[in-house]
């Protein structure tokens, strides 16, 4: 099956196949390590829901609603274009976002000094909460706003009782390891893990 998949790849010039294996799979993980180069892990990080400390003075963060979803959709748009495993976001991605969302106070837009700055997407699982997506502009990073805006989702995400605060990322990106371990979070478990394959 994996020789037909690859077999279905169109021969061009710089084209990339990368698949993904549930560590549970170990009889499909020994079969693509033979076929592919090792490239990242999907992690699960986890911590507690314990408070984070929030920027006070020129930071606040704002619901996304009808009035600021496209400022959201660029923030988000620029953070994740050039980041590893990056891709951008649509006006009619984020409308779905917000008729999809449980809560209205799980999608949030970050701003430093009247500057829209940061975003994130929550969601709740029962006691569980994801941190889907958290993103700082690009021209802004390096600020210390990444830390801001995790510490913000936290809050979020704790006011709604939940126990335990959870993530996916890919473990090579490695600035956002870097800063969700500064923020307490661990590695869990691996989700899945990820090759290069050539067609």
């Amino acid at each position: 099956l994996l020789d037909a998949c690859l077999g279905a790849v169109p021969p061009r010039d710089g084209t990339v196949v990368r698949m993904g294996v549930s560590p549970r799979h170990t009889h499909l993980e020994s079969l693509v390590k033979r076929r592919g180069v090792r490239e990242y892990d999907g992690l699960i990080m986890a911590r507690e829901a314990a408070p984070l400390p929030v920027p006070g003075d020129g930071w606040r963060v704002e619901v996304v609603d009808e009035a600021n979803r496209e400022t959201y959709r660029q923030v988000l748009d620029e953070a994740f274009r050039h980041s590893p495993n990056g891709a951008s976001i649509t006006e009619a991605q984020v409308i779905e976002l917000m008729a999809e969302i449980s809560h209205a106070d799980l999608l949030g837009l970050g701003y430093s000094d009247g500057q829209a700055a940061a975003a994130f997407e929550l969601c709740l699982q029962e006691d569980v909460g994801w941190i889907e997506t958290v993103g700082v502009a690009r021209a802004l990073q390096g600020r210390g706003l990444g830390k801001a805006i995790v510490a913000s989702a936290v809050e979020r995400l704790r006011a709604h009782g939940v126990g335990t605060i959870k993530l996916l990322v890919m473990s090579s990106n490695e600035p956002a390891v870097r800063l969700y371990r500064g923020c307490g979070f661990e590695v869990e478990s691996v989700m899945s893990r990820w090759w290069r394959l050539t067609p």
